[in-house]
């Protein structure tokens, strides 16, 4: 249930990382992020000698959705020629009184 605190219906940031030694690559797929709508950024790390996309974009977190969204995302690194390395989201601020 972590990933829905805050209710199911709670907008959250969410991350995604893909990446691949091959610049061209992971620009053409940023490219395409970019028009789905994602705030894209890509570098280069120097430590792991490769290119980084990051595409994020606020999202409501149904379970069900963002499990199909994640499936999504491993098809398009794949027609990409990228890894889908990761996702990440932080759980909305709630106050405690």
């Amino acid at each position: 249930m972590g990933l829905l605190d805050g209710g199911p219906s709670s907008e959250r940031l969410i991350k995604f990382r893909f990446c691949s030694r091959e610049e061209g690559q992971l620009y053409r797929l940023a490219s395409r992020l970019k028009r789905d709508g994602y705030e894209v950024i890509v570098i280069y790390s120097y430590t792991a000698s490769k290119w980084i996309c990051e595409a994020s974009q606020i999202i409501h977190p149904e379970e069900n959705a963002l499990a199909w969204l994640c499936f999504d995302m491993l098809d398009l690194a794949e027609r990409y020629l990228v890894v889908f390395e990761s996702w990440q989201t932080d759980p909305p601020d709630t106050d405690t009184v």
